[in-house]
């Protein structure tokens, strides 16, 4: 089923919103579990902030397990972030071995001068969270973007770190 997100703002310029269809993510194999994942325990908080290196902004995700018969194929965690005073809305696509297959954005609210090209996104791919899955590290800095590739590149370290917990 195709996923079609806006957040709904009064007086704000419309967001761009993509449509991402997550049975076509793996050519149609795609058979989604839709399920919550949540933390835990402070521990389990605490565990997620100190490799993020920042709050969270919430214990709770909205993940998609993706099929082929008994075979995991891998998981969509879809979230929402503030990037510098409007949200955004994304999914993180991970394979089963926990490496970022995909980086995808659903909505964003902010000016598109501020949302990285397509390219930038590419760099995730294949990537585990380590101590270089930062900007200006292995993540390209973007001129005149630099908060949206800040705050991206922290979400999907949050993803990375929640699913290491799972």
């Amino acid at each position: 089923a195709a996923a079609a997100l806006t957040l709904g703002a009064s007086a704000q310029p419309a967001p761009k919103v993509l449509v991402v269809d997550v049975a076509k993510l793996y050519q149609g194999h795609w058979k989604t579990a839709d399920m919550q994942a949540k933390l835990q325990s402070d521990e389990q908080k605490a565990q997620v902030e100190k490799l993020v290196r920042a709050p969270l902004e919430t214990q709770l995700w909205r993940v998609h397990l993706g099929w082929q018969g008994t075979r995991l194929l891998g998981t969509a965690v879809i979230d929402a972030t503030t990037v510098r005073t409007l949200p955004a809305t994304f999914m993180v696509v991970l394979g089963p071995g926990g490496d970022v297959r995909r980086v995808e954005i659903l909505a964003f609210h902010e000016p598109e001068e501020y949302l990285p090209a397509r390219n930038w996104f590419e760099q995730f791919t294949g990537r585990f969270l380590d101590e270089n899955l930062w900007p200006r590290k292995a993540i390209h800095a973007v001129t005149g973007a630099t908060m949206s590739v800040d705050s991206l590149t922290q979400e999907v370290r949050t993803t990375l770190a929640v699913f290491n917990l799972m």
